[in-house]
């Protein structure tokens, strides 16, 4: 009967062993690094729907005066009660936001590392 034990592999070297899957963000078209979401008038609202392919919604959002704060909001009830019916129109806004948190998110943890490594900077200074 043959031996059913695995047969040893040799061993991977340190760089093939141990690396580190990359991230991998959604980009936004059109997005400036240092935006600041929260602060968007109903213009700048509009115009990210726009440049996310999303233009033909910009006179509702508008018509509800639907402002970044507004935005982090949204959930698909809201966007059926303002008139978007079909599902895909609000999966595809809610999927388009989705990215937009995803990014803020990024940019928060660099702007928080950037301010730490300030910190040190000044203390070793």
């Amino acid at each position: 009967m043959a031996s059913r034990k695995r047969v040893i592999q040799p061993a991977l070297s340190t760089d093939e062993e141990f690396k580190t899957p990359e991230k991998r963000v959604s980009v936004v078209r059109g997005l400036q690094p240092d935006s600041d979401f929260m602060r968007w008038g109903v213009g700048e609202t509009c115009q990210y729907l726009q440049r996310e392919g999303l233009g033909e919604w910009k006179d509702t959002f508008r018509a509800e005066k639907i402002t970044g704060v507004g935005l982090r909001y949204l959930k698909d009830a809201d966007l059926e009660k303002i008139g978007i019916k079909r599902l895909g129109d609000r999966l595809r806004i809610l999927h388009s936001l989705s990215k937009l948190w995803q990014i803020e998110a990024e940019l928060s943890k660099v702007k928080a590392f950037r301010q730490r490594q300030t910190v040190k900077a000044v203390k070793i200074t």
